[in-house]
């Protein structure tokens, strides 16, 4: 593995020396060889018969994870025409694993942070396409990337994707412009087109814990986090309009109402229907193993760190655990917590490989917890505009 390493980096030093700047469609991609973490040289020809994609990928990220079954059933179909190249930073042995277990039929090469200045990006998955003549076809988001484009590319005519841009955008800069003497705002303006869509609380300084900053969200995504639920638990129409960016601040005496008080504040500015309703829905349920519950008990909350395939934190309820289940769509649908561990805080390590689904319920097991899936009548939010 390290002499892979060795030659990867030898590569990257060449190609940093050669591209100077961001590469763009049309550029021409340059004559380039590199050893993949399972050993195998390939040399990329300036002409050649084959697409080269190469994808930009982590194994945390499911829109990644759709991505390359995509990418697999397109190199089923052209064989040798199609040639895969995926980039991750994440630690290589855990990339091996998972090209081992996927048995998908790329190349699986390490990223390097010097590659970034050829092909700048924040946002996985990213996708780049070479054509056969060695020139970059399109920058684009992978689900574009389809049999029709290959087929277009393989008979030398040109394609015209979407550029995948990215804004360049800091979210600790705030939009709304706020003295930190203020008590208390709402403030509403319309999306921004160079900022992605993001929420930003305040967990220091004057405003900690009674100001929160929702960027291009729908009104459902502003709801939803007014709610402190899941898309899992809203019945939303199918167009959800326009986006908008929200501001709120509440009195420091009120911060623990800040969830309602905005709720309250978005059902004046929005001329929206919000009922509640009792439905009968298929769910996880949490409960504890025939071992008890296994994890070391913590004595105050702990800020947690959360992707889609893991869960930390030093003091946490398994509610939140439960929530997080839910909310990064590792269910895919509601989970309920029946552990009995009520408020009781504890040191959470969670972390599972989805495409081994052993892995995740052993990382349970560590925990002495159980999962099941049951019929429950729960409270679900309906939301319309009137």
């Amino acid at each position: 593995m390290k002499n892979i390493l060795f030659s990867f980096a030898l590569f990257m030093l060449s190609l940093a020396a050669r591209a100077q700047s961001a590469l763009t469609v049309g550029d021409a991609f340059p004559d380039w060889s590199f050893v993949s973490l399972d050993g195998q040289a390939l040399t990329l020809e300036s002409s050649r018969d084959y697409v080269l994609v190469l994808e930009f990928w982590a194994s945390w990220c499911g829109p990644c994870r759709t991505s390359l079954a995509a990418l697999a059933e397109l190199k089923a179909t052209f064989g040798d025409r199609l040639v895969v190249v995926t980039l991750s930073d994440e630690d290589p042995d855990r990339q091996v694993r998972f090209a081992e277990r996927t048995g998908y039929p790329f190349h699986f090469v390490q990223w390097q942070e010097r590659w970034q200045e050829a092909f700048p990006h924040r946002i996985i998955p990213h996708a780049v396409v070479v054509n056969p003549a060695g020139r970059i076809a399109a920058i684009t988001r992978p689900e574009l990337v389809t049999a029709d484009v290959i087929e277009t590319l393989l008979s030398g005519e040109a394609v015209e994707l979407p550029l995948k841009a990215e804004a360049d955008w800091d979210p600790t800069v705030p939009i709304f412009a706020r003295d930190s003497q203020t008590i208390a705002a709402f403030a509403v303006q319309p999306a921004r087109a160079d900022a992605p869509s993001y929420t930003r609380e305040y967990h220091q300084g004057p405003f900690a814990g009674r100001r929160i900053t929702l960027v291009n969200l729908p009104v459902s995504g502003l709801y939803r986090h007014a709610l402190a639920t899941s898309i899992h638990r809203m019945e939303l129409p199918e167009d959800e309009g326009r986006s908008y960016c929200v501001d709120f601040v509440v009195a420091p005496e009120q911060s623990g109402q800040l969830n309602s008080l905005l709720l309250d504040s978005l059902r004046r500015q929005f001329d929206w229907r919000l009922d509640t309703v009792r439905l009968e829905r298929t769910m996880w349920v949490l409960s504890a193993a025939e071992t008890g519950l296994l994890l070391p008990e913590a004595a105050s909350p702990g800020a947690p760190t959360a992707n889609g395939t893991s869960y930390r934190s030093a003091g946490a309820r398994l509610a939140d655990f439960a929530a997080y289940l839910e909310e990064f769509g590792v269910a895919g649908m509601p989970v309920l917590d029946e552990t009995g561990a009520g408020d009781r805080l504890f040191q959470l390590d969670f972390s599972f490989e989805p495409e081994d689904q052993s892995t995740f319920f052993r990382a349970l097991e560590k925990m002495g917890v159980a999962v099941r899936k049951d019929t429950r009548t729960i409270v679900m939010y309906s939301l319309s505009p009137e």
